[in-house]
């Protein structure tokens, strides 16, 4: 195995030191920059007035902001020494920037930025294409999406054999990052409408999809806490260089994903009932107002004007 060679400590650099180095090696950090050219054209492109709210494009670029600094940035590069900081690096990918790029409204400005002859030879072919969208109602059909969003996050944090190939392999190390954004793409796709396209489940469910990976993020972050033992031998001896012994680096950042994540994620939840209470609401005018004019001899009748 290639071991991780970019964020190495030589013996003359002290911990703090690493505090000032980013780190550049992941080849994939092209499709952030990618995906924000194509927003930014497609905004250009796209006539005035847009259908999006001033926000949305802002909430856009510091989703792909915050994903670039969490794999690039001084966290990037103490997480190799550090089980704490590799967990804040995957709040930032799993739980900041993902719901951030997505309430961006990003599908119709990236294919309006994209070539006519892209979108008409290739994006139009898929669109149409049965097994493409077949392949696309299963891989957002909820219970698929929450297990995937599960099963990964399980497997890399609680399976010590995964975390640490990962962590001596710049391959797998990378493969890990982008099995995380994906799943949790899938997993915020559920519960925010990224609009023209919309969540398969009703708001309630919804309440219940958060409540359910609440309660995996719960049981995954005490797991990793109340350990006795050092989980990630790739650890044992780095922490030393910031004078934190193995087995509270590992229990803090076990509380990090457990009590911040859970946070991120209650914050979710009572954002999903304020916007359904907000629409019932609104529901509950407009049937309201639609019983009054039914109810009033006044209303117009065939287009004339009421007496």
């Amino acid at each position: 195995m290639t071991p991780i060679l970019a964020h190495l400590v030589t013996a003359e650099e002290a911990g703090w030191a690493l505090l000032g180095r980013w780190s550049w090696d992941d080849p994939t950090l092209i499709i952030p920059l990618s995906l924000g050219a194509l927003y930014t054209i497609g905004l250009c492109k796209w006539p005035k007035p847009r259908p999006l709210k001033p926000w949305q494009p802002y909430s856009f670029y510091a989703g792909l902001v915050i994903g670039v600094i969490a794999v690039s940035s001084p966290i990037d590069v103490v997480s190799d020494d550090l089980f704490l900081m590799h967990m804040v690096q995957h709040l930032l990918i799993v739980m900041v920037a993902p719901p951030l790029v997505l309430l961006g409204a990003p599908t119709t400005p990236i294919l309006r930025g994209l070539p006519s002859w892209v979108k008409r030879g290739v994006v139009a072919p898929l669109m149409r294409n049965v097994g493409i969208r077949s392949f696309y109602g299963w891989i957002t059909f909820p219970f698929v999406v929450w297990l995937a969003f599960t099963v990964n996050m399980w497997a890399w944090h609680f399976y010590s054999g995964a975390y640490e190939l990962a962590m001596r392999n710049t391959a797998t190390h990378i493969f890990q990052h982008w099995t995380f954004v994906a799943t949790a793409t899938l997993f915020w796709w559920t519960i925010i409408d990224p609009r023209p396209l919309k969540s398969r489940i009703p708001y309630p469910l919804r309440i219940f999809f958060i409540g359910a990976t609440m309660m995996q993020n719960v049981l995954l972050g005490a797991g990793i806490t109340f350990q006795d033992e050092v989980l990630y031998p790739f650890y044992q001896n780095r922490g030393q260089l910031w004078g934190i012994a193995p087995l509270d680096d590992q229990q803090t950042g076990g509380l990090i994903m457990w009590i911040v994540g859970t946070m991120m994620l209650v914050a979710a939840l009572i954002a999903v009932l304020v916007i359904w209470l907000r629409e019932e609401d609104e529901k509950g005018n407009r049937q309201g107002g639609s019983s009054a004019r039914a109810m009033n001899p006044k209303v117009a009748v065939r287009g004339r004007p009421p007496l």
